[in-house]
């Protein structure tokens, strides 16, 4: 037996004892908290020599006991899950049966692949994949084509305007000096015209680089060294070409997956490897559920639901006694059991008799 299936025996060894102490605390819990009921009280009735600190100590270690459980499922569940795993480096992945299975599974993949009609359908698939890298690069191209259009343009745009922008500043200087003033507001009714004239010829010149930039950027756009045409025509259509070529490769893959499904069956050597692959998983399982390690912790399992039952019962029990002796100390106890995964336990929770 591998060192760590000894540790988990021997975890389990102390986990059996843990669930005992449990069970005998809940027992001495529940008997010392009724002991004084009388004939005819309810059995939560409270011992009247037990201090609210007794009570609020006892709530405190069910609340540590119940969060204690969680991890304890977790530990099983995972000794569960290793057992039945079968690829990788886990103790249930390298006994074994882990290994016949791993290498009957192989064995099927091996054969599916080998087979003609594979082969042909996955050929299909590299060559689409082949297509996809080349036109992905034509996209690549166009883009920096695209890109370098627009960046030519833009300069252009920005050149026009600043241009635009100096020539209409020193019209409005030379009108100003002409007519002998500083501002235009103080300009004559005469020279008024002029000087809108000027903001006027500014703006269209400015719309005219603008529509130069829209023109260049959308339509008409050649790349350096490459055929004339339109750049985003091109674009679109290799975009378009490109996800026709993902759809048939798609189809392709499900093509693929369904004729592996099929051959599996079908064809007669692949579907005899195939059974051979099920009784070894069907060995591994049944030999790893067989381990004491994972016994146990299908055991535990089974018996948590039980524990966690009996330990809020009798926290039910505790709480009301608390609360009924001090109402302010609520919060603290809902902290308690907010840490024991009650977090959501309302009152119709905690009122169950």
């Amino acid at each position: 037996m591998h060192n760590h299936n000894r540790r988990m025996l021997v975890g389990w060894g102390v986990r059996t004892t843990w669930v005992a102490c449990i069970a005998a605390s809940l027992t001495v819990t529940r008997m010392a908290f009724a002991a004084d009921a009388t004939v005819g009280e309810p059995k939560e009735a409270v011992a009247a020599d037990t201090t609210l600190a007794d009570r609020k100590a006892a709530f405190a270690a069910l609340m540590n006991t119940r969060a204690g459980l969680a991890e304890r499922v977790r530990e099983s569940q995972a000794v569960i899950r290793e057992a039945r795993d079968t690829t990788g480096q886990s103790e249930g992945r390298n006994s074994e049966t882990g290994k016949a299975y791993r290498e009957a599974a192989i064995r099927v993949e091996q054969a599916l692949d080998a087979h003609p009609r594979i082969k042909q359908v996955q050929e299909q698939i590299d060559e689409a994949q082949a297509k996809k890298v080349e036109v992905g690069r034509q996209l690549a191209e166009i883009s920096d084509a695209r890109h370098n259009v627009r960046k030519g343009a833009s300069k252009q745009f920005n050149t026009a305007v600043a241009d635009a922008g100096a020539a209409a500043e020193e019209a409005r200087q030379a009108l100003l000096k002409q007519a002998g003033v500083r501002d235009a507001k103080d300009l004559t009714e005469e020279d008024q015209p002029k000087y809108r004239a000027i903001h006027t010829r500014l703006t269209n010149e400015i719309a005219i680089a603008r529509g130069a930039l829209a023109q260049a950027s959308a339509t008409n756009a050649v790349a350096a060294g490459s055929e004339p045409g339109d750049i985003l025509a091109r674009f679109e259509e290799a975009k378009a070409h490109f996800a026709e070529i993902e759809q048939e490769q798609a189809e392709l893959k499900t093509e693929m997956m369904q004729l592996r499904k099929t051959l599996r069956t079908e064809d007669p050597s692949i579907a005899t490897l195939q059974e051979a692959a099920r009784e070894a998983t069907r060995t591994h399982a049944s030999t790893m559920a067989a381990a004491p390690d994972v016994a146990e912790a299908h055991a535990f399992i089974r018996t948590v639901n039980t524990l966690r039952g009996d330990i809020d019962r009798e926290a039910r029990v505790l709480r009301r006694a608390i609360l009924a002796d001090d109402p302010a100390c609520e919060a603290e106890l809902n902290v308690l059991a907010q840490a024991a995964g009650l977090a959501l336990a309302g009152d119709d929770f905690w009122d169950v008799k």
